[in-house]
């Protein structure tokens, strides 16, 4: 199962990628994708997605920025799929032109959609979960 994960998930470096996440990555971890296929597949929250029991998790709520060259959006998409096939609720929202820490500038118009949406999706969540 590992190996089929994370060929999509880690298919190229970022561009610009000023940390060389590839190598942070592999620090944490203890190694490679290809090295430690199990351990990888341990760490992704996709792994628990696809596996989970039909409605079984709390809704998730996945913000993500347009432009973020280091978590790309269509990785949300992915995880998002994921919660979907596997019959449990999920939120995607991708905020337009926002990169990687939009929310760094808290006034920014980016980090203020964000948390129009994240209050919302807590009204809803907290009002319905108790």
């Amino acid at each position: 199962m590992a190996q089929s994960i994370w060929p999509q998930v880690i298919p190229t470096h970022p561009s610009p990628d000023p940390i060389n996440v590839k190598q942070v990555l592999a620090d944490f971890m203890g190694g490679t994708p290809h090295d430690l296929p199990a351990a990888y597949a341990a760490a992704s929250s996709i792994t628990y997605a696809t596996s989970a029991p039909p409605q079984s998790l709390p809704t998730v709520l996945l913000l993500y920025g347009g432009r973020d060259h280091l978590v790309k959006s269509r990785f949300g998409k992915q995880m998002y799929n994921a919660l979907i096939a596997s019959d449990n609720q999920a939120i995607f929202i991708e905020i337009p032109r926002a990169e990687h820490a939009f929310n760094a500038v808290f006034n920014g118009v980016s980090n203020q959609l964000a948390l129009h949406f994240i209050e919302r999706f807590l009204s809803v969540s907290l009002t319905t979960s108790f």
